[in-house]
């Protein structure tokens, strides 16, 4: 745990889910006016989620946020002025094949995404990777949405950011982390992230801060969940939410209010401004 200086404080990365976000899916009027406090002041404020970046994006500017974005856990960095990728880190061919087999050998369902498009492996994974913006992200950013295991196999000799899990039992989760050349994080419970092998939000904030200009001592990180624990502690500054396990809030220094009391904003109100 570090102690370090609000006053030295140049980027704050926040989750979205559980922490931007209250409970029904809305950011708060508050928190968007803090947020704005903070961009004012010459502050840059980044989100750093497991969505992928044009689709965290698109919920943002919904309440007048704009901010670069590091997305899929840490491996995507976007900048959406430009639609300029700053920083693209792909899972490895070999262990592309290996998460394939392993899907295959539980029948699991998945979505899959990479550079501009997602795959959502049956009719159930579909239903999940289509949310609301399906449309304006097609529109907008030329995503694009494919469905079934043809679509999947076609695209494993493509660029791949990352294969989402969802409803798992313990011994599937299990199976997936045996699987080499990969990290394997979660987002929510009974979910599991495969993301190329060294990659987490500490490494795309830590990303997102160098190409800005600063370093990672001079950023606060606010999140609720496993995997948002690595950048919690590698920021000069981690603060888990008040909705957060407490295995979370035990790896850091600060703990602000619940993500339905405006938590964000308030460490943010706190500790930076």
């Amino acid at each position: 745990m570090k102690n370090v200086k609000n006053d030295i404080i140049r980027l704050i990365a926040s989750d979205i889910d559980g922490t931007l976000l209250r409970s029904d899916g809305t950011v708060s009027d508050y928190t968007v006016q803090v947020i704005h406090k903070a961009q004012e002041q010459g502050i840059l404020f980044t989100v750093c989620s497991g969505r992928f970046p044009e689709h965290a994006h698109t919920l943002l500017k919904n309440y007048g946020i704009f901010c670069p974005v590091c997305g899929n856990n840490g491996v995507t960095l976007w900048d959406a002025a430009t639609d300029t990728f700053l920083m693209d880190h792909l899972i490895s061919r070999d262990a592309i094949g290996s998460i394939w087999q392993a899907a295959e050998k539980l029948r699991l369902s998945y979505i899959v995404f990479g550079r501009k498009f997602v795959i959502a492996s049956d009719a159930e994974a579909n239903r999940i990777a289509r949310g609301r913006f399906t449309e304006r992200l097609m529109e907008d950013y030329g995503v694009h949405y494919y469905l079934g295991k043809t679509a999947v196999q076609d695209a494993l000799d493509r660029p791949i950011n990352k294969f989402y899990f969802y409803n798992l039992s313990y011994a599937e989760r299990a199976a997936l982390n045996a699987i080499p050349g990969v990290t394997v994080t979660s987002s929510g419970f009974g979910n599991a992230e495969i993301i190329p092998l060294g990659c987490s939000k500490a490494n795309g904030v830590e990303e997102m801060a160098k190409l800005h200009g600063f370093t990672l001592d001079q950023t606060m990180a606010i999140g609720d969940y496993d995997n948002d624990v690595p950048m919690l502690t590698a920021a000069g500054l981690g603060v888990a939410m008040g909705n957060a396990a407490d295995s979370v809030k035990a790896r850091v220094r600060y703990v602000t209010d619940t993500n339905d009391q405006d938590g964000m904003a308030k460490a943010v109100e706190k500790y930076v401004l």
